[in-house]
């Protein structure tokens, strides 16, 4: 079988609902579908009165499963780029409490104070760290993260 490729297109999402026989009132049942609105998805589905009960993202550009023999447990966890998914992020000031990843560390830090004079923050793994300039390059108009000091 020939593997999908980028240029293919392909449905967004998984649809889940909850569905029952239109005129019944029987226990529902879950449908599934793949669909790139829910609007699609719903006309999968006619002669069902449909609850919308999930939406699912199919394309995930990162991917990775393992099995531990001793648990007998398959693992698997998706995810999405955190750069690619901050440039359609809105724009907007720091504030404190904000997670940003440190792009040359890839370390997670969290702003504590912030202030036109300085910047306290900690690192994800160390306790706490301040600098007296401000961080440059939060969230630029084309929406990277980056943190440098400046």
């Amino acid at each position: 079988m020939a593997e999908m490729q980028s240029t293919q297109t392909h449905p967004k999402f998984n649809w889940l609902f909850l569905a029952t026989p239109k005129g019944h009132t029987c226990t529902p049942i879950v449908l599934r579908t793949q669909a790139s609105t829910e609007e699609t998805a719903r006309e999968t589905f006619p002669g069902w009165d449909l609850t919308f009960a999930a939406k699912i993202r199919t394309d995930c550009p990162l991917s990775v499963a393992w099995s531990d023999p001793d648990s007998t447990t398959l693992w698997s966890l998706t995810g999405t780029d955190i750069f690619e998914s901050f440039k359609t992020a809105p724009a907007r000031s720091p504030r404190p409490g904000d997670r940003y990843i440190e792009r040359e560390s890839g370390m997670l830090l969290v702003i504590r104070e912030l202030t036109e004079e300085r910047v306290i923050f900690s690192y994800e793994q160390y306790p706490m760290a301040s600098h007296s300039h401000p961080l440059n390059g939060f969230i630029r108009n084309d929406g990277l993260v980056e943190v440098r000091h400046v």
